[in-house]
């Protein structure tokens, strides 16, 4: 009797905050962007003001917008953000803004895992499975194998669909979010920045934006 015997590819997950977060903001006074709510800090020599879009167990949006009253224009980019708390609310203390570019590699690569994964367990000759002969009793080992396909099977289509929303989320996301702006003299630029929602606990956390022409930083209230 021919026995097939099938491999799986273990994925490893994500860290990702369970519990879904939102900020809101500490300022009085907030002005909107389609329907966000912005809180504004500022110095001599620019603005920023940014509020809370969205959030979900992996990341969450906030949108900036960012005036220069330099004589000069500079470039922001994520690297320039961050979120900072205490550990109890962040635990390793500071969140860095994702580079979209690195993100969208991320997500297709997780996509191409979860069908290679797919790929993998879908044999071609499972027919083999089958192969018992004409009359002859079906062994334990052969039925394991038979109840394990079944499982495979399962799982393959799940991954499949899991894999199909890893891509439509970064078709989602591409063009939305902020790579490089220029901000020019007496101008504005808004953008989109993602963040991990690596949460632990409500609290008190910062914007900060590490800029050598833009050095701010605002509070928010993160809630759930």
């Amino acid at each position: 009797m021919k026995r097939l015997y099938l491999f799986s590819l273990v994925i490893l997950p994500f860290f990702s905050c369970t519990t879904v977060y939102k900020l809101k903001p500490t300022a009085l006074k907030l002005s909107s962007i389609d329907g966000v709510s912005l809180q504004e800090v500022s110095t001599k020599d620019c603005v920023l003001a940014a509020g809370y879009i969205s959030n979900d167990t992996e990341q969450m949006k906030i949108m900036v917008r960012v005036t220069n009253k330099t004589k000069q224009s500079f470039d922001v980019q994520p690297i320039h953000f961050e979120l900072s708390a205490d550990k109890k609310v962040i635990p390793g203390g500071t969140l860095q803004a994702l580079e979209p570019d690195a993100l969208f590699t991320q997500l297709t690569n997780e996509a191409e895992n979860l069908e290679t994964r797919a790929k993998k367990n879908n044999w071609d000759g499972v027919h083999v499975l089958t192969e018992t002969g004409v009359g002859q009793p079906e062994d334990a080992e052969l039925s394991r194998l038979k109840k394990e396909h079944e499982k495979n099977k399962r799982e393959n289509a799940e991954n499949l669909v899991k894999a199909s929303k890893k891509r439509e989320k970064r078709a989602a996301l591409e063009g939305s979010l902020m790579k490089k702006m220029t901000v020019k003299s007496g101008a504005f630029a808004t953008g989109t920045l993602l963040f991990p929602s690596q949460f632990k606990d409500e609290g008190k956390l910062e914007l900060n934006m590490k800029h050598p022409s833009c050095a701010l930083s605002m509070v928010f209230q993160l809630t759930n």
